[in-house]
């Protein structure tokens, strides 16, 4: 959940030192250059603005080409682009698990493991 808040914070440039460590610790991120790109973005006109800022707007706008916020804001980017990618669920886990009673039967129990893994591919 602190990352979650952490990432909210980010949105709207309201960060303290706290969600700083948080986002550093669970992104790999340096958090004196972090901190540094987030008081440069306070200070940058044109930022995606509102109550309703999405995590997709501020990579648009991030990335846009030929503006060199990639490179400046290198920090901000992967935080937010991770943050994007990690699963809301595990339900892709719990669906492999319960193809895998009907793969794995007690006939097929001699399976090798690379003989289950491409089987469940094909699942």
């Amino acid at each position: 959940m602190n990352m979650i808040q952490s990432i909210g914070n980010l949105l709207v440039l309201n960060i303290n030192s706290n969600d700083i460590s948080v986002l550093s610790t669970a992104f790999d991120l340096n958090s004196d250059m972090l901190k540094t790109e987030i008081n440069l973005l306070k200070h940058t006109d044109n930022i995606p603005k509102g109550e309703k800022n999405k995590c997709g707007d501020w990579i648009n706008w991030l990335t846009q080409s030929n503006c060199g916020r990639e490179t400046i804001f290198c920090n901000v980017i992967k935080a937010l682009k991770t943050f994007m990618i990690i699963p809301v669920t595990s339900c892709a886990c719990e669906r492999s698990f319960s193809k895998l009673s009907i793969v794995k039967t007690k006939l097929r129990s001699t399976m090798t493991q690379d003989s289950l893994s491409k089987n469940l591919l094909i699942i």
